[in-house]
C-alpha cells in the first residue's frame, strides 16, 4: 500500500505542473487552511486557500469572513511575512471574530515548490505544494439574523506533508 501511495504521488508531480507558485504570491496575502491550527501538523495533506473577487448582494463581506464561512467555521489564517509567519485561530462568536495568534517562522523554496514551517502550532512541518485548482464557491448562510448569499473565486493549492 505504501509503495502504491508512492507511485501515485511520484506521478502526481511529474505531471503536475500548474502549482508554479512564486514566493511573492504568499507575502503580504491572507492565506487561510480550513483546519484549526494545532491540527494541521497531523494531516498528510492539507489545501491552502486565497479568496478572491467577493460579490454579495446584502452586506459587505471581508476575505476573512468569506473564508470563515467557505471553510464551515474552522479556519486557520496564514500570514506569510518576510521570514515571519502569523497564525491565527479564527472564533466567530456574537461580537465578531476572536483570534488566538501565534509567532513563527516559514521558508518557501520555490524550484521543489516546498513550504516549511517552524512554530508552535504548525509543529516543524514541510509541505510540497501538488497541485493547483482556481474554484468558483457560492455561499448562503446567516449572522445575527441576516441571512447573507454571497460568491467568490478561490484559488487552493493541496500540499502534502514531506516532513
Amino acid at each position: 500500500m505504501k509503495k502504491l501511495m508512492t507511485i501515485v504521488f511520484l506521478l502526481t508531480l511529474l505531471k503536475s505542473n500548474s502549482q508554479n507558485l512564486k514566493k511573492f504570491e504568499l507575502l503580504e496575502n491572507n492565506w487561510f487552511i480550513n483546519l484549526d491550527s494545532e491540527y494541521v501538523a497531523k494531516h498528510d495533506t492539507i489545501q491552502i486557500f486565497k479568496v478572491l473577487n467577493i460579490k454579495t448582494k446584502n452586506i459587505h463581506i471581508k476575505n476573512r469572513e468569506a473564508a470563515y464561512f467557505f471553510s464551515k467555521e474552522r479556519l486557520t489564517e496564514l500570514n506569510f511575512r518576510k521570514d515571519t509567519l502569523f497564525t491565527s485561530h479564527l472564533h466567530l462568536l456574537q461580537c465578531g471574530f476572536v483570534f488566538n495568534t501565534y509567532i513563527g517562522n516559514w521558508n518557501f523554496d520555490e524550484p521543489s515548490q516546498t513550504i516549511s514551517f517552524d512554530s508552535k502550532t504548525l509543529l516543524n512541518s514541510s509541505y510540497k505544494i501538488i497541485a493547483k485548482k482556481d474554484e468558483r464557491a457560492e455561499i448562503e448562510t446567516e449572522y445575527h439574523n441576516e441571512k447573507i448569499i454571497f460568491a467568490t473565486d478561490l484559488v487552493v493549492y493541496n500540499l502534502i506533508k514531506i516532513r
